[in-house]
């Protein structure tokens, strides 16, 4: 009896695991799909932006702020990701940020993860964009 509950619990994990990874798999190549090459602009408009991605429209993958300021990025932060707990995803894109800017590449070992952060960013953008024009500013 106990042995079936053991393997009972096990084939449990392994269905649960297989399928987040598969889901995880899946929202990973759909914020890819938003992010090609020229998405995100190497000039940017003076001012704070904030955005987020959210996998299958509904689940928070990733929230980002950062500030322009003379045309160069001066803070970015990674308010949250959605990720694999053993990186320390958010010190990598920090630092990927602060070696190539906006436009960095996608970190090895968080490829996906790396195009969450990436399409929140284009959100941001946008959210950014939508802002001013509704406003009747250029900046």
């Amino acid at each position: 009896m106990k042995k079936q509950i053991l393997l009972s619990i096990l084939i449990s994990f392994l269905i649960v695991g297989t399928t987040g990874a598969i889901l995880f798999h899946i929202a990973g190549q759909q914020a890819g799909r938003l992010v090609k090459p020229g998405s995100i602009p190497s000039v940017l408009a003076d001012g704070v932006y904030e955005g987020g991605y959210y996998a299958f429209g509904k689940i928070p993958a990733a929230k980002v702020r950062f500030t322009v300021s003379d045309s160069a990025l001066s803070n970015f932060y990674t308010i949250d990701v959605l990720t694999v707990p053993r990186y320390n995803l958010k010190v990598k894109i920090q630092q990927a940020v602060a070696d190539k800017g906006l436009q960095f590449d996608a970190i090895s070992g968080a490829t996906i993860s790396s195009s969450f952060v990436k399409a929140a960013m284009i959100n941001a953008i946008d959210k950014r964009k939508s802002a001013t024009a509704a406003s009747g500013n250029d900046s």
